[in-house]
């Protein structure tokens, strides 16, 4: 740059020394007309004075004049012929300083052209070192995260080994007892008795054993199609994001603003337990296919596993940089996937409670289901599309990029796990074929309008109806054969419906909304 900075001052010389050159040569050229008109000037008085001798002027007279005039001609013609020279010397100089001036200037526009090239090469340098950043960035928060996820980790390897100690003195104790209740029983075993016969008595109801999975689950018929509403009740005070059936049937939850998940009867609609631990709305909950535990994913970006009978968080799994959208079990119980805003998947070891796996999916996920053998991942984002992804290598399979035009906010399986059912803003559901990845049915209404990112829709168990919620409360049944709509649902929702989910069984539908309402129809 130095280089450059004196090579432009030079230039900027050169141009100066011959702008004045050019100036000189303009003055010695006035110069010499200047002398041309004194010369024609004295020939003119020469050829007067000539005049005036032929007339009678004296010779002597006319001859000194004319001799003062050749003086002062030859001085003239002297002086024009020093002009002449230099303006023949400034004329050549200025030649040379025209040439040197080329030469500079197309050093100049090498120069110019290198530093193009040079600032071209520098761009380049700043956006990787800026890509670089980025990528620090992350991570840099993933690592605090896994130092915050460490930290916790050593506080429950603390609790445990606390746990373990008071465990380890109980057993001490029961072993002290045991062998106690050992001499007892030799000593009544030394005392003769006689066999007395006894009728077995009736149990006491109030000493069975109950739990949460007591309630028999109906068996799976034809599903029926709703037509009213059979009961209708607040579930939370904010809105409900997501509602889920057990597996058997006998319970179900739901999730909001609220920040926790509560657990329900089924079929009393008691009220089993509130779970609660997320700090903002929670987007998702979810049943174990053993139905022991409930998985709930929040705007906070973790997610929590609650235990149903002890009713307390199992696991929070952190590690997405946004909110989480969706999350599921894997069918052997000991895994889940999650789908977040930060356009990631992730697979987590429930039982070692890390991620085993993370894919990055190119788009915010709205939503994600598993396939039934739980070895495929099908989630819906915000650009529209698709994505299937293998859960053992993490690689893409297949991404449906045509089938709407709005963000999909809902993915949903069918019960035999052949069909998949898509909601989407562009206010239609696509009933998408497994087998062939090709779009089998379309359902849509001048009426139904998807009023929200995270709407989901349902197939019934027998796949014979598809329903969903619209933004003004209605629910829309529909015909799977012809795609056409079987059933409207009004009266009970004033707000938009966010999920509608059928009961395993098939004999009912249950749907939530932004005002905190759960209602079942029948």
């Amino acid at each position: 740059m130095k280089y450059r900075n004196s090579f432009v001052q030079s230039i900027i010389q050169i141009t100066q020394t011959c702008s004045e050159l050019q100036q000189s040569e303009r003055k010695a050229r006035t110069e010499l007309v200047a002398v041309t008109t004194a010369k024609n000037l004295l020939q003119s008085r020469v050829e007067d004075l000539e005049e005036k001798v032929k007339f009678g002027v004296s010779s002597s007279q006319a001859k000194e004049r004319e001799e003062k005039l050749q003086l002062e001609l030859n001085a003239a013609l002297k002086d024009n012929a020093a002009t002449a020279r230099q303006n023949l010397e400034m004329h050549e100089q200025v030649k040379n300083m025209e040439i040197l001036l080329q030469t500079k200037q197309s050093e100049l526009d090498n120069l110019s052209r290198e530093k193009v090239a040079l600032e071209a090469s520098c761009n380049l340098f700043q956006n990787d070192i800026e890509d670089k950043n980025e990528k620090l960035s992350v991570i840099k928060s993933e690592l605090r995260t896994l130092q915050t996820t460490l930290v916790k980790c050593e506080e429950t390897v603390q609790q445990l080994k606390r746990e373990n100690k008071k465990l380890e003195m109980r057993a001490n104790k029961t072993n002290d007892d045991g062998a106690r209740l050992m001499e007892a029983n030799k000593f009544f075993n030394a005392i003769p008795t006689s066999p007395i016969p006894v009728s077995p008595a009736p149990p006491d109801p109030s000493l069975s054993n109950s739990n949460l999975f007591d309630t028999p689950s109906k068996p799976i018929g034809a599903s029926i199609l709703p037509r009213s509403s059979k009961k209708s009740f607040q579930v939370h005070m904010g809105e409900v994001n997501s509602v889920a059936f057990s597996t058997n049937g006998a319970l179900f939850a739901t999730g909001g603003s609220e920040r926790s998940v509560k657990i329900w009867d089924s079929y009393t609609l008691a009220n089993r337990g509130t779970l609660p631990g997320a700090e903002r709305t929670i987007m998702h909950v979810t049943f174990s296919p053993n139905d022991e535990c409930v998985m709930a994913s929040s705007n906070d970006n973790s997610v929590r596993v609650f235990s149903v009978q002890l009713g307390r968080v199992k696991h929070c799994l952190l590690g997405h940089l946004g909110k989480v959208s969706a999350a599921q079990f894997t069918i052997d119980n000991d895994k889940a996937v999650t789908g977040s805003h930060d356009r990631t998947l992730r697979i987590w070891d429930l039982q070692r409670r890390y991620t085993l796996k993370t894919i990055f999916c190119y788009s915010s996920c709205n939503d994600l289901c598993l396939s039934r053998e739980s070895n495929m991942i099908i989630s819906g984002h915000i650009d529209q599309q698709v994505r299937f992804w293998d859960v053992r290598s993490g690689d893409a399979i297949k991404d449906l990029s045509n089938i709407h035009t709005g963000q999909i906010t809902g993915v949903t399986l069918s019960a035999d796990g052949r069909y998949l059912v898509t909601s989407s803003r562009d206010n239609t559901i696509k009933q998408i074929d497994l087998r062939t990845y090709e779009v089998v049915q379309t359902y849509t209404h001048e009426g139904y309008r998807n009023g929200l990112n995270w709407t989901r829709s349902c197939m019934s168990p027998d796949g014979r109806f598809v329903a969903s919620g619209s933004m003004d409360g209605t629910i829309y049944v529909w015909d799977t054969s012809n795609g056409g709509v079987e059933q409207i649902l009004r009266g009970t929702h004033k707000t938009a419906v966010s999920q509608v989910v059928w009961h395993p069984a098939g004999y009912q539908l249950a749907s939530v909304d932004r005002a905190g309402l759960l209602s079942f129809w029948g």
